[in-house]
């Protein structure tokens, strides 16, 4: 003798297919939301931002060793120079004189000529400057903007869990309703086949989508409202309500 359940303790099962479809979306917004909360700053797009500011930050560097350098070349030109013209104020020979003048004019020349390389390395770094403060300022950013997406994300996962939580109480309450045998065979075909019951709307199964033979629509139609029966589509137990068509 085959299972036997009301007609309404059957119409209870397609309350649990709603529970278990809900808590299969659960189940993936949950994977999709712990896959963005654990997202670390590894992608491609935050290590070319992090190699941009990297290399600004060398360049920046690389400028700013260069104009201390020259700074110091003008430096002790301009000592040299500030020592010659001590030495050219002295009691000097008219040789001596002329070969200080010389010295002196080249130093100068040289000091002049530093201090157009300094300016053009001062405005260099202060490009360079500006973008390093633009390539950190996208790093940032973007880092920010990546950890407020993982902030989100966690929520959502807190948010998900009291969902699931709710649902699975209802779950309980639902299987506690119905008979022992029939909730058992439900798990079992929702275990096995991934479908635990299965609306017959207007001959179709909800289950698969799938429009049944006349066949089978002329034994469903023989058999009692209390049997419990299968459906030769998706193997899940077939629900008959006045949507059937029957």
């Amino acid at each position: 003798m085959g299972l036997k359940a009301t007609a309404l303790e059957q119409a209870k099962l397609l309350e649990l297919v709603r529970i278990d479809n809900a808590l299969a979306g659960v189940a993936r917004r949950r994977r999709e939301a712990q896959d963005a909360a654990n997202v670390r700053d590894s992608d491609a797009t935050y290590i070319d931002l992090m190699r941009a500011a990297e290399s600004a930050a060398d360049r920046v560097d690389d400028l700013t060793r260069e104009s201390e350098h020259v700074a110091h070349d003008i430096a002790v030109a301009m000592a040299r120079i500030e020592r010659d013209r001590s030495l050219e104020s002295a009691e000097q020979s008219a040789k001596d004189v002329q070969a200080l003048e010389h010295e002196i004019a080249s130093l100068e020349i040289r000091v002049s000529l530093l201090t157009d390389q300094q300016a053009v390395i001062l405005a260099n770094l202060e490009d360079a400057t500006r973008e390093l403060l633009d390539a950190r300022i996208a790093r940032d950013g973007y880092h920010a903007e990546q950890e407020f997406g993982r902030a989100d994300a966690r929520a959502t996962v807190t948010s998900l869990d009291g969902i699931e939580a709710e649902l699975r109480a209802e779950r309980r309450q639902v299987i506690s309703s119905i008979p022992a045998d029939l909730a058992a065979l439900y798990e079992r075909q929702f275990e096995r086949y991934g479908y635990g019951a299965s609306h017959l709307q207007g001959y179709v199964t909800s289950a698969t989508g799938v429009t049944l033979t006349e066949a089978d629509l002329d034994r469903i139609r023989r058999a009692s409202s209390d049997d419990v029966l299968m459906c030769p589509d998706s193997n899940a137990i077939l629900v008959r309500t006045k949507d059937s068509g029957l």
